[in-house]
């Protein structure tokens, strides 16, 4: 199916236009030599990463792996040690691992902080910043369910009390698509 996709057919039903992906490039182009805005970093600029941090003979190993900013900042199960055993670090080098830690923690924990819990879709909102003049941007965030009067109760064939809105839904789906198409635009336009 990739050799049958074209830029065209990216911008048409993703709605990744060319002005995204500049402007994500731009993003990219300014944290080439500083270590900022982790969240747009390439392969290429996380092995960079780790041999400023001095784990050279480790890096390597993350050559074509396809771990990248995206991964380190919005994945929640790839931590410090998950990165470790990706580097290769055999687990008795703890100084190193330790070290590791701390640099993740250092670069990556502000980046987390600054997506919150909208994950992958404030970090899309980052690039593309709200969907067009007069929608709102995109939220991943679930409204308070409302307070139960005395005697009145929950249904109970669901066991979440609030579902997100149809609408919510729809908003999340498009936003991990236009990611998804985004980064077939990369793949497209690379090859």
């Amino acid at each position: 199916m990739l050799h049958s996709l074209m830029k065209r057919d990216l911008e048409k039903h993703l709605n990744v236009s060319k002005k995204f992906h500049q402007a994500l490039q731009e993003r990219r182009a300014r944290c080439e030599t500083q270590n900022i805005d982790p969240v747009v970093w390439t392969n290429q600029r996380v092995l960079k990463w780790v041999r400023d941090i001095d784990l050279k003979e480790y890096a390597d190993n993350l050559t074509n792996s396809g771990i990248h900013g995206a991964v380190l900042v919005l994945e929640p199960t790839f931590n410090a040690e998950a990165m470790a055993t990706a580097l290769g670090i055999p687990s008795g080098k703890h100084i190193l691992r330790r070290h590791l830690a701390e640099e993740m923690t250092a670069v990556f924990h502000p980046a987390k902080e600054s997506c919150g819990d909208g994950g992958l879709e404030a970090a899309i909102e980052q690039t593309d910043g709200a969907d067009g003049p007069g929608e709102q941007a995109v939220s991943a965030h679930r409204p308070q369910p409302p307070q139960l009067k005395s005697g009145q109760r929950r249904s109970t064939w669901t066991d979440d009390p609030d579902p997100l809105p149809v609408d919510s839904v729809r908003k999340i789906i498009t936003v991990r698509l236009r990611f998804i198409g985004h980064l077939l635009w990369v793949l497209i336009s690379s090859s």
